[in-house]
């Protein structure tokens, strides 16, 4: 993740600027990501297990009206 534009404070082209992203780490070491060394951080870093995540589908227009995004799985018919 980065600014899609050039940096108004430093002026810099988007191929300079700090690249970002999330990170899944374990929460146990939520701590020691914060000062860890660059060699630690690259074994911390892991995908997150299946079965640990759900996705359910929301519609544009209830992303809108700012309604809260479905919390748990839900059964759905799908046309396929």
């Amino acid at each position: 993740m980065h600014k899609p534009e050039i940096d108004k404070t430093t002026k810099k082209p988007l191929e300079v600027q700090d690249k970002r992203s999330v990170v899944a780490i374990e929460e146990r070491d939520f701590d020691r990501w914060l000062t860890c060394t660059p060699e630690e951080a690259r074994r911390m870093i892991g995908l997150i297990p299946v079965d640990l995540m759900s996705a359910v589908p929301v519609s544009a227009a209830e992303l809108r009206e700012g309604e809260p995004a479905p919390t748990g799985p839900q059964e759905e018919e799908l046309p396929f």
